[in-house]
C-alpha cells in the first residue's frame, strides 16, 4: 500500500495575524485621530458649560428685575446722573464692583435675592456656597436718573451679574472680554431696563437720549 504523504497546509492572507509594523502604525493613526478631535470635544463641552451659566444669569437678572418692579427687593441704592438729552455708556458710567462695595445683591440657588451684601465680610445669608458653582450670583445694579428727575419719575435700571466665583482681589471688568467662553471676573450677563413710575416724556426721554 501506498501511503500519501500529507501536504503542508498553506495559510491565506486572510489567516495570518497582524505584524508588529501593522499594529504600531493602527496605534499612532489612532493617537493622531484623538489628538485632532480631543480640542474639539473639550471646546465643546466648555460651551455647554458657558451656556448653561449664562442661561442661568440670565434667568437671575430676570428675578431680580421683577423683584424690583414690584418692590419685593429693594431698588438700587446706587445713583447714576446723566444730563439731560445725554445717552448713557454702561461701561464707563457705571463703575466695576469693589470689594468695598456693601450694595451687591446674591442670588442664592433657591432663586432667593438678598440685599445688601459685601462680597469681603459677608453676613452668613450673603456668604456663596462654593460647592456649587454657578448656582448663585453677584448681581451689581444702579438707577440711572437725569438731573432733577422725581422719585415718581421712575428710572432706568443697570445690571451686571457676576459669577459667585468671583475673585475680589484680581482686576474686575465691567464688560466680557470677547471669544466663547466668558472671563470669570467679567459679568456673565449685564442689561438696562426701564422701571417705570408715572414718567413724563420728558423724563424717559433724559434717560434715554433720545434727543440725539
Amino acid at each position: 500500500m501506498i501511503k500519501t504523504k500529507p501536504q503542508p497546509k498553506n495559510l491565506s492572507y486572510s489567516d495570518s495575524g497582524f505584524t508588529i509594523i501593522e499594529v504600531l502604525v493602527g496605534v499612532v493613526f489612532v493617537a493622531i485621530l484623538l489628538a485632532v478631535i480631543s480640542p474639539v470635544l473639550v471646546m465643546s463641552t466648555a460651551v455647554r458649560v458657558q451656556s448653561k451659566a449664562t442661561e442661568k444669569a440670565v434667568q437671575a437678572a430676570e428675578t431680580f428685575i421683577n423683584g424690583v418692579s414690584n418692590n419685593s427687593i429693594s431698588a438700587p441704592t446706587k445713583v447714576i446722573t446723566v444730563t439731560q438729552n445725554t445717552p448713557i455708556n454702561l461701561e464707563t458710567a457705571m463703575p466695576v464692583i469693589q470689594k468695598t462695595d456693601t450694595d451687591l445683591y446674591l442670588f442664592n440657588r433657591d432663586s432667593t435675592i438678598i440685599a445688601n451684601c459685601n462680597p469681603i465680610n459677608p453676613t452668613p445669608t450673603c456668604q456663596p456656597d462654593k460647592n456649587i458653582p454657578f448656582d448663585e450670583f453677584y448681581i451689581q445694579a444702579a438707577q440711572i436718573k437725569s438731573a432733577g428727575t422725581k422719585t415718581r419719575d421712575g428710572y432706568r435700571l443697570a445690571i451686571r451679574v457676576y459669577r459667585e466665583d468671583l475673585n475680589f482681589n484680581q482686576p474686575i471688568l465691567g464688560s466680557g472680554t470677547g471669544g466663547i467662553l466668558v472671563n470669570k471676573q467679567a459679568p456673565i450677563f449685564k442689561t438696562t431696563v426701564e422701571i417705570s413710575g408715572t414718567a413724563t416724556f420728558g423724563s424717559l426721554c433724559s434717560r434715554l437720549g433720545c434727543g440725539q
